[in-house]
């Protein structure tokens, strides 16, 4: 089954705000749109921009179909374009984990769906399976601004 756009809902967790308690199971009364400005992260700061500065974020990825997808991947398939900083995902964890938590897994990069490093999200059951994905951004101390920058996570079900 193919995964429609129409048929994927993403959700906040529990705890949004940031800092180590950010995390938890999915709040499905919080759905971050799929694209748009600060739908994920917030604008980075001067300070932050000269101090360097690292976010992690949690999402879910929810099945609003009527059948299963299974075999479910996730990588990065648009790069910032900003210099100064990157983003990286992984699937580890679990749903009651946190940013404290998230801080010491192992994220990777991966660029497209044949990269070995393509995070596996397993199946998501019909009519409201969910996953969790972390999302970290890093900034680079002492980088130039940037002004409306984005990235793009692809999820595919093969």
């Amino acid at each position: 089954m193919a995964l429609l756009a129409e048929n994927i809902k993403f959700y906040q967790p529990q705890t949004w705000a940031e800092g180590d308690t950010h995390g938890g199971d999915i709040n499905t009364a919080a759905e971050i749109p799929a694209s748009g400005l600060n739908n994920v992260f917030d604008n980075v700061s001067d300070a932050e921009r000269q101090a360097g500065d690292t976010d992690y974020r949690k999402i879910y990825i929810r099945n609003e179909n009527d059948q299963d997808w299974t075999n479910v991947k996730a990588w990065i398939e648009q790069f910032t374009p900003a210099t100064n900083d990157e983003i990286w995902i992984t699937a580890s964890g679990t749903n009651s984990d946190t940013t404290a938590d998230a801080s010491s897994y192992t994220f990777v990069q991966p660029s497209d769906i044949s990269d070995a490093n393509v995070q596996d999200l397993g199946t998501l059951a019909a009519s409201g399976g969910y996953h969790h994905l972390w999302l970290k951004r890093v900034v680079d101390a002492g980088g130039a601004g940037y002004t409306n920058n984005s990235f793009i996570i692809k999820f595919a079900s093969t």
